[in-house]
C-alpha cells in the first residue's frame, strides 16, 4: 500500500500544471523588532518610525524587486497601449437612464443653460443686429462702422445693470439712454 501511495505521489508531482495568474501586483512588508513599529505604521506620518535614510533604502529595495517582478529593469515599458484602453472603454455598458425623471445625456448638454426654444429666440435677436447698415459680428463682437442705432426697450422700473466694452478707433461715438424727452445717460468720447 505504501508503494502505491509513493507511486501516486511521484505521478502527481511529475505532472506540470500551468495555472492562470491571479494577480500582477505585489506588496512588500518590512518587519522589525523595533518597539516603535508596533503594528502597521505610516511610511511617513503620525506613526512613522523610519528615518529618511531607512526610507530611501526601503524604496530602493522596492524598486529593485519591482523591476524583476515586472520584467522591466528600466521602468520604461507601457502598461497598456491606447488600443487596449479604447477596447475596454468600448465594452463599458452605458449608464442606465431613469424611468421617471427625464434624463439628459452629458454628450448632448450645451454650454449655456437655455430653456426650451430660448436659444433660437436669442439667435433671432442677434441676427436682427446684422440688419443694421454697417453692423457686423467678428468673433462674437458687434462691430459698427458709420451706424446709427435707435432701439426702443421696455420700461425699466427696477434695478438693472448695463455693461459694455466700447473701443472707438476713430470718429465720433455717442451712447444716449433717454426717457423720451430727457437723457438719462449720455456718453461721448
Amino acid at each position: 500500500m505504501k508503494d502505491i501511495l509513493f507511486l501516486l505521489f511521484l505521478i502527481f508531482t511529475g505532472i506540470s500544471i500551468e495555472a492562470q495568474n491571479l494577480s500582477k501586483t505585489f506588496e512588500i512588508r518590512y518587519f522589525t523588532d523595533d518597539p516603535n513599529a508596533n503594528g502597521e505604521t505610516d511610511f511617513k506620518g503620525e506613526t512613522e518610525w523610519m528615518n529618511t535614510n531607512q526610507r530611501i533604502h526601503f524604496l530602493n529595495d522596492y524598486a529593485n524587486y519591482a523591476s524583476r517582478f515586472f520584467g522591466d529593469t528600466d521602468f520604461d515599458k507601457k502598461v497598456v497601449d491606447k488600443k487596449e484602453v479604447k477596447k475596454v472603454i468600448d465594452q463599458l455598458k452605458p449608464q442606465p437612464s431613469t424611468s421617471i425623471r427625464r434624463t439628459i445625456p452629458l454628450n448632448s448638454w450645451k454650454a449655456y443653460g437655455y430653456k426650451e426654444g430660448e436659444e433660437t429666440e436669442q439667435q433671432k435677436e442677434l441676427d436682427s443686429w446684422k440688419l443694421i447698415p454697417g453692423a457686423t459680428f467678428l468673433g462674437g463682437t458687434l462691430c459698427m462702422n458709420n451706424s446709427v442705432i435707435n432701439k426702443k426697450i421696455d420700461s425699466l422700473n427696477w434695478r438693472f445693470r448695463f455693461e459694455a466694452k466700447i473701443d472707438v478707433n476713430t470718429g465720433k461715438f455717442i451712447l444716449d439712454f433717454n426717457d423720451r424727452l430727457k437723457s438719462v445717460i449720455y456718453i461721448t468720447p
